[in-house]
């Protein structure tokens, strides 16, 4: 099992930074020829459903309940779903559910056989579960366009026996129920709406830019040499902080500490306090006390220490299934236990920062968990304790440094 183990670890380690479960592969649509020849047409493009999704699974059912196919797409990366409804106007199907009185209550295993004038057969199965990781709906889906005679209706229950039934019309939803041999009418379910989702805000690599963390998370604590070139270390002090790395070389590090200087007062006023620190190290202390001196920069600063700034990279790997490479300016809102509650990656505003303590800082668990999502929408999973979330990270990464 040992190379096995050692496989799978090179293969998350490459998926978290960044590489593709399907190797960048858009989806794939394909469609039966219309002229009965058994060959597909390859309509990825005109489906609109070639994403470049990781995508792992799909599911089918008839969501709106106007008589055509909608599709759910389970991905890896994100958006996690996708619900697909289909506009393409050739409603008018045929919809059956089924229900076992001798055999299994759901009918898995039962095949229903529609015939209609002027056509083949058609055939459908009842499966508990298809495809990879997905059930798509078991009610037995035909689409017959314009056709309205329906010659037969049977079903081949499990155990092999055939029963035919009368009594369905074109179009509409029936209730097919074992030994009556008549067909039922069915009501539609309840139309579940679902807001559509707007874009993941991102920043350079295509990774996401600002992030709020669905639980408070412990990081390194933190180690630095002051202006003064003192060794320090931070407790919390029970007030929010806004945590910068920057380097004295980079454009966009420049802009932020000119920003964040101008605006202090905004940081102070949400009662966030402020701590900048250079990560070039002794042989960039020149150029960062250069920096600071041009800008006027007058708030706390220094520089990290390499063991801390380590560690907090690998802090950063650890939290996030794509790990992107390290990179300045970055900055964590710690909240008054010393915490991270968000991040940002590229420059942040100090309005957004003073922003996000009040929705983020003193919020219970439940409501930070739905907070999280960056994509407009909820969690269809529920939420997991913070406890549970320290542990994994502690697991991951133990940190070598804490005083």
């Amino acid at each position: 099992m040992e190379p096995y183990a050692r496989g799978w670890a090179e293969l998350m380690a490459a998926v978290r930074a960044g590489e593709s479960w399907s190797g960048y592969e858009r989806n794939g649509v394909f469609l039966n020829a219309p002229d009965g020849a058994r060959r597909f047409i390859d309509i990825s493009g005109v489906s609109g459903l070639d994403f470049p999704d990781d995508a792992r699974a799909i599911a089918f059912c008839d969501w709106d309940c106007d008589g055509d196919v909608d599709l759910w797409l389970r991905n890896r990366t994100a958006p996690r779903l996708r619900l697909m409804l289909n506009r393409g106007g050739g409603g008018g199907g045929l919809v059956f559910e089924l229900e076992g009185t001798r055999c299994n209550r759901d009918a898995v295993g039962a095949v229903v056989e529609l015939g209609i004038a002027g056509q083949a057969p058609m055939r459908r199965t009842i499966r508990a579960g298809e495809l990879f990781l997905s059930q798509s709906s078991r009610r037995a889906h035909f689409g017959i366009g314009s056709a309205s005679t329906v010659e037969s209706v049977s079903v081949r229950w499990p155990g092999g026996v055939r029963e035919r039934f009368v009594g369905v019309a074109a179009p509409g939803r029936f209730l097919l129920r074992e030994g009556l041999g008549r067909a039922l009418p069915a009501a539609h379910p309840a139309p579940v709406e679902i807001p559509e989702s707007g874009p993941l805000p991102t920043a350079a690599g295509g990774v996401a830019g600002r992030v709020w963390f669905p639980a408070a998370l412990p990081i390194p604590p933190i180690v630095y040499r002051d202006r003064a070139a003192q060794r320090a270390i931070v407790r919390p002090d029970g007030k929010a902080q806004l945590l910068l790395l920057w380097s004295a070389g980079c454009g966009r590090c420049r802009a932020e500490l000119e920003s964040l200087q101008r605006d202090r007062a905004t940081l102070g006023q949400a009662g966030i306090t402020l701590l900048a620190l250079s990560v070039d190290g002794i042989d960039g202390a020149g150029m960062a006390y250069a920096l600071t001196e041009q800008l006027g920069f007058d708030g706390p600063w220094g520089f990290a220490e390499a063991g801390w700034l380590e560690a907090l990279w690998r802090w950063a790997g650890a939290s996030f299934d794509r790990t992107p490479a390290p990179g300045v300016p970055l900055a964590l809102l710690l909240d008054r236990r010393g915490q991270a509650v968000a991040l940002y990656r590229g420059a942040v505003a100090a309005a957004q920062v003073a922003e996000d303590a009040e929705a983020l800082l003193g919020v219970d668990p439940l409501t930070r968990w739905h907070l999280a999502p960056a994509l407009r929408g909820t969690w269809f999973t529920n939420p997991v304790p913070a406890a549970f979330v320290h542990q994994t990270l502690g697991v991951r990464e133990r940190y070598s440094n804490t005083p």
